[in-house]
Protein backbone atom coordinates (compact mmCIF):
# COMPACT_ATOMS: atom_id res chain seq x y z
CA UNK A 1 0.00 0.00 0.00
CA UNK A 2 1.40 3.67 -1.20
CA UNK A 3 1.55 5.90 1.53
CA UNK A 4 -1.27 8.11 1.99
CA UNK A 5 -1.38 11.26 3.89
CA UNK A 6 -2.63 11.08 7.34
CA UNK A 7 -1.83 7.12 7.59
CA UNK A 8 0.63 6.99 10.26
CA UNK A 9 2.49 3.97 9.65
CA UNK A 10 2.89 0.54 11.42
CA UNK A 11 2.95 0.98 15.64
CA UNK A 12 5.92 1.28 17.27
CA UNK A 13 7.14 -2.43 18.14
CA UNK A 14 5.31 -4.20 15.85
CA UNK A 15 7.19 -6.78 14.08
CA UNK A 16 7.59 -7.07 9.92
CA UNK A 17 5.57 -10.27 8.93
CA UNK A 18 8.43 -11.68 6.82
CA UNK A 19 10.92 -11.24 9.70
CA UNK A 20 8.57 -13.08 11.33
CA UNK A 21 7.47 -15.70 9.07
CA UNK A 22 11.33 -16.03 8.55
CA UNK A 23 12.17 -16.63 12.15
CA UNK A 24 9.33 -19.41 13.30
CA UNK A 25 11.01 -21.41 9.55
CA UNK A 26 14.37 -21.31 11.07
CA UNK A 27 12.99 -22.64 14.38
CA UNK A 28 10.99 -25.14 12.58
CA UNK A 29 14.39 -26.00 10.90
CA UNK A 30 16.65 -25.90 14.09
CA UNK A 31 13.97 -28.50 15.73
CA UNK A 32 13.77 -30.84 13.25
CA UNK A 33 17.83 -31.07 13.16
CA UNK A 34 17.37 -32.22 16.59
CA UNK A 35 17.25 -28.81 18.13
CA UNK A 36 19.56 -27.91 21.18
CA UNK A 37 20.61 -31.38 21.67
CA UNK A 38 22.47 -31.60 18.05
CA UNK A 39 23.81 -27.99 18.70
CA UNK A 40 25.42 -28.66 21.70
CA UNK A 41 27.23 -31.32 19.75
CA UNK A 42 28.13 -29.28 16.83
CA UNK A 43 29.17 -26.42 19.00
CA UNK A 44 31.57 -28.79 21.10
CA UNK A 45 33.02 -30.37 17.70
CA UNK A 46 33.23 -26.67 16.78
CA UNK A 47 34.52 -24.29 19.65
CA UNK A 48 35.80 -21.62 17.78
CA UNK A 49 32.76 -21.74 15.04
CA UNK A 50 30.55 -21.65 18.02
CA UNK A 51 31.84 -18.45 19.87
CA UNK A 52 31.70 -16.53 16.58
CA UNK A 53 27.85 -16.70 16.20
CA UNK A 54 27.62 -16.19 20.37
CA UNK A 55 29.86 -12.78 19.54
CA UNK A 56 27.67 -11.27 17.39
CA UNK A 57 24.47 -12.33 19.39
CA UNK A 58 26.10 -9.79 22.18
CA UNK A 59 25.08 -6.25 22.36
CA UNK A 60 27.66 -4.17 20.73
CA UNK A 61 25.54 -1.00 22.77
CA UNK A 62 23.52 -0.45 25.36
CA UNK A 63 22.29 2.40 26.07
CA UNK A 64 19.58 4.13 28.77
CA UNK A 65 19.07 3.95 32.15
CA UNK A 66 19.25 5.91 35.36
CA UNK A 67 22.58 7.71 36.19
CA UNK A 68 22.20 7.28 39.68
CA UNK A 69 20.98 3.45 38.93
CA UNK A 70 23.56 2.23 36.37
CA UNK A 71 22.49 -0.62 33.73
CA UNK A 72 24.55 -4.04 35.23
CA UNK A 73 25.05 -6.72 33.19
CA UNK A 74 25.70 -10.15 34.34
CA UNK A 75 26.75 -13.20 31.86
CA UNK A 76 25.48 -16.37 33.30
CA UNK A 77 26.64 -19.69 32.51
CA UNK A 78 25.04 -23.01 33.02
CA UNK A 79 24.86 -26.59 32.28
CA UNK A 80 28.23 -28.45 31.13
CA UNK A 81 30.37 -25.31 30.38
CA UNK A 82 32.59 -23.31 32.82
CA UNK A 83 33.87 -19.44 32.12
CA UNK A 84 37.18 -20.84 31.31
CA UNK A 85 35.68 -23.01 28.62
CA UNK A 86 36.47 -26.13 30.09
CA UNK A 87 34.00 -28.86 31.00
Amino acid sequence: MPFQKGNKGRPVGAKNKTTVAFKQAVMDVFTGMGGNRTFQEWAQKNQTEFYKIAARLIPSEVTGGDPDQPIQHRVLFGGRFKPDGSR
